[in-house]
C-alpha cells in the first residue's frame, strides 16, 4: 500500500491539485476537519474525485456536491 498525505482539491488559484490521472485508489473528503466521505475508483481516481465538486443541473437525481474552496 502506498500512503500519501492529504491535499486540498484546489489550490489558491482554483487549479486542481491531484498529481496524476488514470490511476486507481481511495479518496477521502473532509469538511471542517471531519471525514465526510470515502470513495474508491478502479480506473481514474482524478475523474471520480472531482465529480464531487461539479455542478449538476439535473433535479431528478439527488447529489451531494462540495463547494470549491
Amino acid at each position: 500500500m502506498i500512503k500519501t498525505r492529504l491535499y486540498p482539491p484546489y489550490d489558491s488559484k482554483g487549479k486542481t491539485t491531484f498529481p496524476s490521472r488514470a490511476k486507481s485508489g481511495v479518496y477521502m473528503i473532509y469538511k471542517d476537519g471531519v471525514l465526510r466521505y470515502v470513495g474508491y475508483s478502479a480506473s481514474d481516481l482524478y475523474k471520480t474525485m472531482y465529480r464531487h465538486f461539479q455542478n449538476w443541473p439535473d433535479a431528478k437525481q439527488v447529489r451531494l456536491v462540495y463547494k470549491q474552496l
